[in-house]
């Protein structure tokens, strides 16, 4: 397997459209409580914006959804 993205299966536009439906699938995810469902699907709609406005070099860091990846625990 490489590391190497795809020209075009990874590009910006793609990668931002695969965020988009990530969105809209963890608006609807019942293993999740609704504020993490919400904090998720805000979480993919800013990576798409990101991707969309030219940001590819890194992902969000710090982000307020850090939580819902540590199964809801304070820091």
């Amino acid at each position: 397997m490489s590391a190497q993205l795809d020209v075009f299966r990874d590009s910006p536009q793609a990668q931002a459209a695969a965020y988009r439906e990530a969105a809209l699938t963890a608006r609807v995810d019942p293993f999740w409580t609704e504020e993490q469902r919400a904090a998720r699907e805000r979480y993919y709609l800013a990576e798409a914006a990101r991707i969309e406005n030219g940001g590819m070099s890194a992902p969000i860091t710090g982000h307020e959804n850090a939580r819902w990846q540590a199964g809801g625990k304070e820091f």
